[in-house]
Order: C-alpha cells, then sequence, then structure tokens
C-alpha cells in the first residue's frame, strides 16, 4: 500500500507540474480568449486525472480515504475547490514487530487538500482563470500550484521515509532468521554428535 500511494503521488507530482506549465502559457498576456479555454480544457482533464488518482485502490482499499470505505473524492463543482472529501482523518496502521506499529497511509485531506498548499483549490482556480479569459488570475493561480507542489513533495517525505523503515526491518528479520537456522543448524549436529558418542561408549 505505501509503494503504491508513494508511486500515486509521484504521477500527482508529475501532472501538477503539466498544470504548472499550461498556467504559465495562461498568464501570458497575448493568447487569446479561445486559446486560454482550450489550456482551461486541458486543465480540467488533469483535475479529473488528479481525483482518479486520489481515488487509487489498493486490495479493495481506498489508499487516501484515511481509515473509510467507499471512494475518497467525488467531483463537486458547488465546492470551491470542486470536489468533496469522503474520507475521514484516520489512518491505518500494521504491526512490523512485537510492540511496534507502523502508518501506511495519510488521509486525502492531508495530502491534496493541506492549508499550507490545496492541490484541487489551486486546480480548480487554474481552471476558472482560464476559461474565464483572466490572465491575471491564471498567474495567481500558478502561484498557488507552485506552492501545492512543494507541499505534495513534503507529504511524499512520509511514503519515503516509511517504506525505507520497512525494508531495513526486513533486512534485520531476514538476518535474524539466519541467525536462527545457523544456530538451529549447529546445535541439531552437536546433539548428533553427542548421540553417536554414546552409542560407541555402549
Amino acid at each position: 500500500e505505501l509503494q503504491v500511494g508513494d508511486s500515486e503521488l509521484s504521477s500527482a507530482t508529475t501532472l501538477l507540474n503539466r498544470a504548472l506549465t499550461l498556467g504559465t502559457q495562461g498568464a501570458t498576456g497575448t493568447l487569446s480568449a479561445s486559446d486560454r479555454s482550450d489550456l482551461g480544457q486541458e486543465v480540467s482533464q488533469v483535475m479529473d486525472e488528479m481525483v482518479n488518482i486520489a481515488n487509487t485502490t489498493f486490495n479493495g482499499a481506498y489508499v487516501f480515504a484515511g481509515t473509510a470505505g467507499g471512494p475518497a473524492y467525488t467531483a463537486d463543482p458547488t465546492q470551491p475547490d470542486g470536489v468533496t472529501y469522503n474520507g475521514n482523518t484516520g489512518a491505518n496502521q500494521v504491526q512490523i514487530a512485537p510492540g511496534a506499529t507502523v502508518t501506511i497511509n495519510q488521509p486525502g485531506s492531508q495530502i491534496f487538500q493541506n492549508g499550507s498548499g490545496s492541490i484541487f483549490q489551486s486546480l480548480n482556480d487554474l481552471k476558472k482563470a482560464l476559461n474565464s479569459n483572466d490572465p491575471a488570475g491564471a498567474q495567481t493561480a500558478v502561484i498557488e500550484l507552485s506552492s501545492a507542489v512543494k507541499q505534495l513533495g513534503q507529504q511524499r517525505v512520509f511514503y519515503g521515509s516509511t517504506l525505507n523503515r520497512l525494508s531495513s526491518t526486513q533486512t534485520f528479520l531476514s538476518n535474524e532468521q539466519q541467525n536462527l537456522t545457523q544456530q538451529e543448524t549447529t546445535l541439531v549436529g552437536t546433539d548428533d554428535f553427542g548421540r553417536i558418542a554414546l552409542d560407541h561408549l555402549r
């Protein structure tokens, strides 16, 4: 689940960078209203893809819905950011060792709608600015998008660091298993030698 989440957020970063390019083009004063409208349609497609990413599933569970079941997001044009979050703020945990648990997901509201840089809000603002032929509004949305990209990068740190922790734990457990197997082999060999020696004495 962590690997899937990290991979999808990488795709989200690529989408946001595409939106930044579209927004930068749309903020250029020389474009026509028709050109900006075309860019707005592309941003709308980016937003649809972002909703799909936010609704990623793994083994039937929605990765970014917190601990809730069902899709994390639904499109909602009545909302300022164009979506409604259906998940909760919880996070799933699994036990990786006796007395040790690890969190394996982050809620979508923290990733995609963080107050420091809301992805959906910035995309929706950019789409509206382009569709209304507002280059100044597009420039403002580009600044919002830049913050959203930075915020997403910070959220991805969780996935990277947790994956590293699990990798280290897996290596430790593998080494422990190997050591125990070697000890077991040594003990069995010693036991066999003892029986042979006892039989010889008899």
